[in-house]
């Protein structure tokens, strides 16, 4: 499957211009994200610990749980 005819010459040098302004506008987008979520949610991999979660059909006693 060819993409390009035969023959078809790119000038990807003289794109770099326009190449490097939305790579410019793609990173200051991402880093605006980071900053308005309040930094990078890390998930547990890289937090370190374990990560348990537990069901109760009733709802418990916390100072109890928190004493175990």
């Amino acid at each position: 499957m060819k993409i390009l005819k035969d023959g078809q010459v790119i000038d990807f040098l003289g794109k770099r211009f326009y190449a490097g302004i939305l790579s410019s506008i793609l990173l200051i987008g991402g880093l605006v994200s980071v900053v308005m979520h309040q930094g990078l949610n890390y998930g547990i991999d890289f937090r370190g610990g374990t990560n348990v979660q537990i069901q109760f059909k009733q709802t418990p006693n916390l100072d109890r749980l928190r004493d175990l």
